[in-house]
């Protein structure tokens, strides 16, 4: 959807498309650096590791929701 939005349109389409980029690629970032915390607190002998993920998804939807409104607005 973000390469199609900055390829056609307008210059907010285009604004929006780079936003969508940007999230996008923070958010593979932060799926990687959590997958490492993971694995690294699987593999240590420490019984009892918390594993939940609060903050993420939430953070998540909140920048996907603004980067939307951002290309309807």
């Amino acid at each position: 959807i973000s390469l199609t939005l900055l390829n056609f349109g307008n210059y907010m389409t285009r604004v929006s498309g780079a936003v969508l980029t940007v999230i996008t690629l923070l958010a593979m970032l932060y799926a990687l650096g959590i997958f490492h915390i993971r694995l690294s607190n699987i593999l240590s002998t420490k019984p009892n590791r918390q594993f939940h993920d609060r903050i993420g998804p939430t953070v998540l939807c909140v920048f996907l929701f603004g980067a939307y409104f951002l290309n309807f607005y």
